[in-house]
């Protein structure tokens, strides 16, 4: 049952999307380009290199760049719907015997200029739509960021009798910078206009899984597992409306256990009866702060670089892991 190996919310099927690993014994790589109109460019590639026979690196990245595809006539000239896009992933693989680790490490980096979309026809801000379907009008700076970092290790030793004792490990630490014009126009204060939204997210993810495996000869097979996960998720909402701030400060912290068993088995070669177990613990807090200022505060722009950010957003909220 998929539920039981993979968790709530899988009662339909679940879909595992894994990156290629390291291959022991084989030297080889590819690349590839390409380009197109508004000023597209990409490229992609990916090497693996062996040293000896056990030990396995394989590198790969990826890039993409193109222009918006809409024209903003705004005061600030942004670029909403533009991509860059570069990611790089290091995969290592070490196999002396019957025991295995494989590391992986992995980077990713997408802007955009902003959400490219303008109001749409009998809505509020419909009046001051300007141009046809491309054309965009902000009376703000724009900006999108997201980043991500996730690292995982799977430790693997097989016994001789078959028997597999794997531990997986993996971390996540996913960010997203947004500064948008909500109304997306230039509608003035008194018709409503001039919303200005200022966001950030911070999730960040530890987990663990240990696995006893039986061997798989024979009709009948087993796996009991164990495993934890941690998450905490940092947000900043500063919205401006005609200058009037109201800030959020949400914060959730999450930590579940579990314990799960599955077996096997085989009836004929079309029939296999499966039975499992899962049982699990959620311990979960959250709290939202809500600030409202009735001065005039300018809003703040998004720093140009990740490190800045951070640090301006840490001095706005209470992003600590507090114990929470």
């Amino acid at each position: 049952p998929q539920g039981t190996l993979v968790g709530t919310s899988s009662t339909g099927g679940a879909i595992f999307v894994n990156s290629r690993n390291p291959e022991l014994g084989a030297t080889g790589g590819h690349i590839q380009v390409g380009l197109g109109n508004f000023d597209q460019t990409e490229a992609e590639g990916a090497i693996n290199l062996a040293a000896g026979d056990s030990l396995a690196l394989r590198l790969a990245g990826i890039h993409q760049d193109r222009d918006s595809y809409f024209d903003d006539v705004g005061p600030f000239d942004n670029d909403a719907g533009k991509l860059q896009e570069s990611g790089a992933r290091v995969g290592v693989l070490w196999q002396p015997g019957a025991f295995r680790a494989l590391a992986k490490v992995e980077w990713h980096d997408r802007r955009t200029g902003g959400y490219d979309y303008r109001p749409v026809a009998g809505t509020t801000y419909a009046a001051f739509r300007e141009g046809d379907i491309r054309t965009l009008s902000f009376d703000t700076d724009t900006s999108h960021r997201e980043k991500a970092m996730q690292a995982s290790l799977e430790l693997r030793q097989e016994f001789d009798s078959g028997l597999v004792l794997r531990w997986l490990g993996g971390y996540q630490h996913k960010r997203i910078f947004s500064f948008d014009d909500i109304d997306g126009s230039q509608a003035p204060p008194e018709a409503a206009g001039q919303i200005i939204w200022d966001y950030y997210a911070r999730e960040r993810q530890d987990s663990h899984e240990l696995n006893l495996i039986s061997p798989a000869e024979g009709r009948f097979d087993w796996i009991l597992g164990a495993y934890y996960q941690r998450n905490v998720i940092d947000v900043l909402i500063l919205t401006r409306e005609a200058g009037f701030p109201i800030d959020i400060y949400p914060a959730n912290r999450r930590t579940t256990t579990g314990f799960f068993a599955q077996g096997n088995y085989q009836l004929s070669e079309a029939w296999e009866l499966q039975a499992g177990a899962r049982c699990h613990a959620t311990a979960e807090s959250a709290r939202a702060l809500l600030d409202l200022v009735a001065l005039h505060i300018p809003p703040r722009t998004v720093p140009p670089t990740s490190a800045q950010t951070v640090a301006a957003a840490d001095a706005c909220g209470p992003l600590a892991d507090d114990g929470l």
